[in-house]
């Protein structure tokens, strides 16, 4: 079955009680919609746990890693052996 198919577009009201009776969670995409409008998805998560799931959504932590990427780019890094000492240092 392709991933288009396994797709359901469903009423808020409706949504609410497809979760209660317990459909699958881990294998369900659910779109929540007001008024045939998107409201919110809801999509599973494997191998995460909350912190992992909450920083990913963090537009702060995000952005931080942004510079660092740039930052790394532009002005270099560290390599694994500088790091291993330098945290040897502070030990």
């Amino acid at each position: 079955m392709g991933a288009a198919r396994d797709r359901r577009a469903i009423d808020l009201f409706t949504a609410s009680y497809q979760l209660a009776i317990g459909n699958k969670p881990s294998l369900l995409v659910i779109i929540l919609t007001v008024d045939g409008e998107l409201a919110t998805v809801l999509v599973p998560i494997r191998d995460a746990d909350m912190e992992t799931v909450s920083l990913s959504l963090n537009p702060n932590f995000i952005a931080m890693l942004q510079e660092a990427r740039a930052r790394v780019k532009t002005e270099g890094g560290i390599s694994l052996e500088q790091l291993k000492q330098e945290l040897s240092e502070l030990l």
